[in-house]
């Protein structure tokens, strides 16, 4: 059985906060600072993202995939940056199948570290 303790860190799986924190030299302040930029650009881009799929946007979409792939690595969410960085492979490519077939996996994920880079940013405030 879990004891209440690991059932709460299985809550996190998606960021590594030592990785994001090794990312910013171990200074807590600038992490912050780090997370609530990664939040106020994903409100933008976990929007863009499908549209640019939807309009086989390709060019656009290798953008996005490939600054979600950088951003996520520097905040500790390295699976979500390994995927991103599969889809950017994959658009330069112009593997659209591979694209077709895991693009919403990935924007699930980036959802899911949105939300939990917002819950790591109100603990702080």
């Amino acid at each position: 059985e879990k004891s209440a303790r690991t059932e709460k860190e299985d809550e996190k799986t998606m960021i590594d906060r030592a990785v994001g924190l090794e990312y910013c030299g171990g200074m807590e302040d600038i992490y912050q600072e780090v997370l609530e930029s990664y939040y106020e650009v994903g409100q933008e881009y976990s929007v863009k993202m499908p549209e640019y799929v939807q309009n086989q946007d390709w060019s656009n979409y290798t953008v996005i995939v490939h600054a979600i792939k950088s951003t996520s690595l520097t905040i500790g969410a390295t699976q979500l940056s390994e995927a991103a960085k599969e889809q950017e492979m994959a658009a330069k490519a112009g593997d659209t199948e591979t694209i077709a077939a895991k693009w919403e996996a990935v924007h699930r994920a980036y959802l899911e570290v949105l939300q939990e880079v917002k819950n790591m940013i109100a603990e702080e405030k």
